[in-house]
């Protein structure tokens, strides 16, 4: 008997997780995950067995007549996500796939609680798979674009195109605010990844621009007045005011709020 059967016959074979004599936490033949863990190269052969059962499962439950490969991929990626079962809840969205609309695949997807919960992982997906991502970039690209100089109206130029009746038009608004939002959670998620960065210049660039607003602020509201009653003869500088409102309400993730309005039509 050489060393691999002895090894099984000793530690004997566990698909799942669970604890040792030794209290250490352990999978398969023996495997001491506490110590020894899974390396790169072990973590890209389960991720290759678990994307090929992903797409197996894909395969069988959904029909992909009207899908290529990148298309396939949007599947998979949910379904390495969510599972093959919480997959199949987005039955609109298989739906408009099994009939060839990705416009509205990606809408079905949009208008979800995972796009909430993972709105990275859905622009990120929006940004690498073909046809069914020129779906999603369509409503989200302009949206996000930071060369976009008017979202709303890209929003609701595109979606105008797609809805007309009054139910439609209704769902219509509904989707705009929930894209409204979706940009403060994506936004939300740089902050983050901006924050932790080992350049001061990096992370320190929105505590940099929040207090030279609050200093700008300062000036104006307390300090600019009482030189004005001391000495009236003399002008001050004028501060652009409306910009840093504007982009320290953006900082606070407050901008949202003025972005409603502009959906609803209060302001402009």
């Amino acid at each position: 008997m050489n060393i691999v059967e002895q090894l099984k016959k000793h530690e004997g074979y566990r698909r799942y997780p669970y604890y040792c004599t030794e209290g250490r936490l352990t999978i398969g033949f023996g495997r001491n995950l506490d110590d020894a863990g899974v390396d790169e190269f072990e973590a890209e052969q389960l991720l290759a067995n678990d994307i090929e059962n992903a797409r197996a499962a894909v395969r069988r439950r959904i029909s992909l007549q009207h899908c290529n490969e990148p298309q396939q991929a949007v599947l998979v990626n949910m379904a390495f996500n969510l599972g093959i079962t919480g997959l199949l809840g987005f039955k609109k969205m298989i739906q408009a796939v099994e009939s060839g609309d990705f416009q509205q695949a990606a809408l079905e997807m949009l208008n979800s609680r995972w796009a909430n919960q993972v709105p990275v992982r859905v622009s990120r997906i929006g940004e690498t798979n073909a046809v069914w991502g020129m779906a999603i970039m369509s409503l989200l690209g302009d949206f996000f674009s930071a060369q976009t100089v008017a979202p709303i109206e890209a929003v609701g130029k595109i979606l105008d195109e797609l809805f007309t009746s009054d139910e439609e038009m209704l769902q219509q608004e509904t989707l705009k605010a929930r894209m409204v939002a979706k940009q403060a959670q994506i936004q939300a998620e740089i902050n983050k990844v901006q924050a932790a960065h080992r350049s001061v210049f990096v992370a320190g660039a929105r505590p940099f621009l929040m207090w030279v607003c609050g200093f700008g602020f300062l000036f104006a509201f307390v300090i600019n007045p009482i030189l004005q009653w001391l000495w009236p003869e003399h002008g001050t500088p004028v501060l652009p005011l409306d910009v840093m409102m504007e982009l320290t309400l953006g900082m606070l993730g407050l901008a949202g709020l003025r972005t409603v309005e502009k959906i609803k039509g209060v302001s402009k």
